[in-house]
């Protein structure tokens, strides 16, 4: 997926979940908002990412009506670098109640659910992401619970469609294929076989992408 892409995927999540939350706020209760703060404030988070994962299924869909597979793999997940926005905004969420003295068994409780929600989506993520080679593209489909912010930030493994001329060269490292794209985009990483190398080397050098140091 482009940096466009990424862009418009980044701005619907959010406008979404803001939009969504405006029209849902008159049905809460008033207690919600006082004594579930962080929660409140952490489904903006989640809103976000389910609208962004929306655009990107849509999109995914909308580039690849008939695309058929020559072959299937998982890409390899980062976990640190999964937690990192989330568990970057709880910290935050955690230091504002810090200065107002606010650690109380409720607002404890709240984190715990909050650190609870990431950890079951990143796992769920984690479960869901797969890619696919097909003859034009390579494919990565599933939910990525990850915040993707687009804005200098590299792209890894993120859902979408790669074409071949996108990539700049190819690495095999034991069972992984390192997938990098031009002008410093990012890459991608993806779990193989030998018996799949064999086959990705051959598509590859029909497709114009050379293995790094060839």
């Amino acid at each position: 997926m482009s940096n466009s892409q990424r862009s418009i995927s980044f701005t619907v999540g959010l406008m979404g979940a803001i939009l969504f939350m405006m029209m849902l706020s008159p049905f809460l209760p008033e207690l919600l908002f006082s004594s579930a703060p962080l929660l409140y404030a952490f489904s903006y988070i989640f809103l976000f990412v389910l609208f962004q994962n929306g655009y990107k299924y849509l999109f995914i869909r909308r580039m690849t009506p008939t695309a058929s597979a020559l072959m299937n793999t998982i890409p390899i997940q980062r976990p640190i670098y999964n937690r990192l926005y989330y568990y970057g905004i709880l910290l935050l969420l955690a230091l504002k109640n810090l200065r107002t003295l606010d650690f109380s068994l409720s607002f404890i409780a709240q984190l715990l659910i909050a650190v609870l929600v990431v950890e079951l989506l990143l796992w769920y993520g984690g479960k869901s992401l797969q890619a696919e080679l097909t003859q034009a593209a390579i494919i990565i489909r599933g939910f990525d619970p990850r915040i993707d912010i687009p804005f200098n930030t590299s792209i890894y493994n993120h859902p979408g469609v790669y074409y071949y001329s996108d990539f700049l060269h190819y690495t095999l490292e034991g069972d992984q294929l390192i997938l990098t794209l031009h002008h410093d985009r990012g890459r991608l990483l993806l779990r193989t076989s030998l018996d799949m190398q064999r086959q990705l080397m051959g598509l590859f050098q029909t497709k114009g992408v050379p293995l790094k140091g060839k």
